[in-house]
């Protein structure tokens, strides 16, 4: 339970770093040029941020509901069999800058397994952002000093939150 109250704590931090890229893009856009392609780009990035905020903040939501007694140790065969089948995208999309282990086929592993994998793509999508603002210069020179640390830190605790995961979900199914 305490690697699955750390992934919380590490979604809530996530969701708040998704605040702070959004409020530094939002400064950065350009209002006299409404129109341009990229405001639209710094917009749309908006957009996705927003979508991945959501699905880590559906995802803490539904293992948190797994958490409360009586923990169920089963295995749900469709379920594992579905996140098998999209496992393979989703892996990509961190661009092997990750490795999210295998957390089994219990309804709680495959949860905290999909919330890991939601973790890392939100982090590693902010910091590897290859837009620009409108003055040309990368994004990431846009985001505040408490984005950038925010991003090293969650670059560093997710690893930390998989092996604790392993570690958790392993002694709780033996």
């Amino acid at each position: 339970a305490r690697a699955a109250v750390n992934i919380m704590k590490c979604s809530k931090n996530t969701l708040g770093l998704v605040l702070k890229v959004c409020e530094c893009v939002g400064e950065s856009l350009d209002e006299s040029t409404a129109g341009d392609e990229n405001n639209k780009e710094l917009l749309q990035l908006i957009t996705n941020m927003h979508e991945v905020a959501r699905r880590i903040g559906e995802g803490v939501t539904n293992f948190g509901v797994m958490l409360y007694p009586p923990l169920e140790a089963s295995t749900n065969e469709e379920e594992f069999e579905q996140w098998q089948s999209t496992k393979a995208s989703k892996t990509s999309r961190l661009d092997g800058e990750m490795d999210i282990p295998s957390l089994g086929s219990t309804s709680l592993g495959l949860q905290l397994e999909h919330q890991l994998h939601a973790l890392a793509e939100c982090v590693i999508c902010i910091k590897k952002s290859e837009l620009t603002t409108v003055t040309g210069e990368a994004i990431q020179t846009c985001y505040s000093e408490e984005v950038n640390d925010a991003v090293k830190k969650l670059m560093e605790a997710i690893p930390v939150r998989c092996k604790d995961s392993v570690g958790g979900v392993t002694s709780w199914c033996a």
